[in-house]
């Protein structure tokens, strides 16, 4: 897990991976976003889950994820981690 960070309004996460030097065939990214309870910070619960399409061969792949209210009944606010899994050099900014 990487973080923690805490926002205090809508959020993006800016992310890049890069499969060139990848050769098993394991060029995927998983990105998965928690945020942390309000009520007790020792629990925290799935907020989004970026999955990329699978590259036709291995690549490099970018995109933006918007985080705002209408992604979540929690609302963009909050205390927040991330689980990034893949076998790719990868790079994740949070704006």
């Amino acid at each position: 897990m990487a973080g923690p960070f805490t926002t205090k309004a809508a959020w993006e996460l800016d992310w890049s991976y890069d499969c060139t030097k990848v050769t098993d065939g394991h060029d995927w990214l998983i990105l998965a976003v928690y945020r942390q309870s309000d009520a007790d910070p020792t629990i925290a619960s799935l907020f989004d889950n970026i999955t990329p399409e699978p590259m036709a061969s291995p690549g490099f792949a970018a995109g933006v994820s918007q985080e705002s209210q209408a992604t979540s009944v929690a609302g963009p606010k909050g205390t927040f981690y991330l689980k990034i899994t893949t076998e790719c050099a990868w790079h994740v900014l949070v704006k």
